[in-house]
């Protein structure tokens, strides 16, 4: 079984339609699920692709649009 090849933080943002500054911001309001983080400090975050696909359908059952509304402006 193959692995799942991970996500970049550019990436994810692109399939969420949001900026990557959102996608950073999620990732410290601890509202996005991370697969794996890289480094220390910052570090470099990667997802799974599944789980974020995931991630948006429950979202998405909760009343978000694409975009996953959450008050920030996207940019």
């Amino acid at each position: 079984m193959a692995l799942e090849p991970l996500l970049t933080v550019q990436e994810a943002a692109e399939i969420l339609g949001v900026s990557k500054f959102t996608v950073y911001a999620w990732i410290g309001s601890g509202e996005m699920p991370i697969a794996k983080r890289f480094g220390r400090g910052k570090g470099v975050f990667r997802f799974r692709e599944s789980e974020l696909q995931k991630w948006i359908e429950e979202r998405g059952s909760n009343g978000k649009s694409k975009g996953l509304e959450t008050g920030h402006d996207g940019e």
